[in-house]
């Protein structure tokens, strides 16, 4: 089976109208993602499935509760999971699932089957859900838009997303400004 998305919004009335429709325009319902509004719609055959397959629960709250709530669940379940704040919402994966344990594997992947090996692994990030992969990157690029944390780990800070961080990046790794 393919794994799932759990998009759940705990408070409908008090998340952001903008961040409700974000988040379904990108999890859409059938895309490997169950949007709902309340737990108690899934069914004991959903939980199990869940539990078992989803790789990334996604809750959308007023913001001013993201912090309390994401605490909660490190607290409940942080020997499973590791939630990851961002905005409006909480991204919370099993522990060990996280970017850089994706790159890892495709790394893996493409060294097996092409005989390549990732020399220099750069990676780019603007939020807590980034943080290993940055951190364990050779050169870690944060956007200038993150939060401060996650800048704290950065070896480059680039423009922001809407000023073409990436673009402006990639052309100093080229250039050899960024090493």
């Amino acid at each position: 089976t393919k794994e799932k998305i759990i998009v759940y919004n705990v408070a409908n009335s008090g998340t952001d109208e903008y961040v409700q429709k974000l988040m379904k325009n990108i999890y859409k319902d059938g895309d490997n993602a169950i949007w709902i509004n309340d737990l108690n719609d899934l069914t004991g055959e959903q939980w199990q499935d869940a539990f078992n397959n989803a790789y990334k629960v996604i809750l959308t709250m007023d913001e001013a509760n993201v912090g309390m709530a994401t605490d909660e669940i490190q607290i409940v379940f942080g020997e499973h999971v590791h939630a990851y704040p961002a905005g409006a919402t909480i991204e919370v994966n099993k522990l060990g699932d996280n970017k850089w344990t994706g790159i890892n594997k495709l790394n893996k992947h493409i060294k097996k089957t092409r005989n390549l090996d990732a020399t220099t692994i750069f990676a780019f990030g603007d939020n807590y859900n980034d943080w290993e992969m940055l951190e364990n990157s050779d050169i870690g690029i944060v956007m200038e838009n993150a939060d401060e944390g996650v800048k704290t780990i950065a070896n480059h800070i680039t423009k922001s997303n809407d000023e073409d961080g990436i673009s402006i990046a990639i052309d100093k790794i080229y250039s050899g400004e960024v090493k």
